[in-house]
């Protein structure tokens, strides 16, 4: 019985990280500012570049997203390097999305920033991206950002396919 035990909690150790993160595909460069002194005022501007095959770009955690201590709130759990995005991030509103496709254009593509729940932050009205010029659209969420979320996009598929992408952040003064 203890030796069953002992080789069921191995083999759940061996697959744990294969349930625990999903895989990134493509890669991405997350950078915060402030937009004013106090911080009151945000961007997370993310940098694109599509799979070199599939022109693919998902599974992007910001709990797996280190930002500088500078961008992080008091009260955040800090790292060797600062925090995580989710924590840079957390009390903030949501307020506008900008695109920019990159040097190698992509095809038209959507993004999402999906919460734990998979719903979708950005309802939706990040489709349809230009492949050659750039564009905005307010999203307002209606709750302080609380993380941890995901950012992907869907429909590009030109190989080595670059944008970039700038979130819009208000602080709410509410820590969650």
């Amino acid at each position: 019985m203890r030796r069953s035990l002992i080789l069921l909690m191995a083999g759940l150790l061996i697959l744990a990280p294969l349930y625990g993160h999903a895989a990134t595909v493509g890669t991405a460069t997350f950078a915060v500012a402030n937009l004013t002194p106090d911080g009151v005022a945000r961007t997370v501007t993310i940098t694109w570049t599509g799979d070199g095959s599939t022109g693919g770009v998902s599974g992007w955690v910001t709990d797996n997203i280190t930002v500088p201590t500078a961008f992080c709130r008091s009260g955040a759990t800090f790292g060797a390097s600062g925090c995580t995005l989710t924590e840079a991030i957390r009390g903030y509103y949501l307020l506008t999305v900008s695109t920019k496709p990159g040097t190698t254009a992509p095809t038209s593509y959507g993004a999402t920033w999906t919460d734990a729940l998979g719903v979708d932050l950005f309802n939706g009205a990040v489709t349809s991206r230009s492949t050659s010029a750039a564009q905005s659209v307010n999203v307002q969420t209606n709750q302080p950002l609380s993380g941890p979320y995901t950012f992907a996009l869907s429909g590009q598929s030109t190989a080595s396919g670059t944008g970039t992408m700038v979130l819009y952040l208000l602080y709410s003064g509410v820590q969650q």
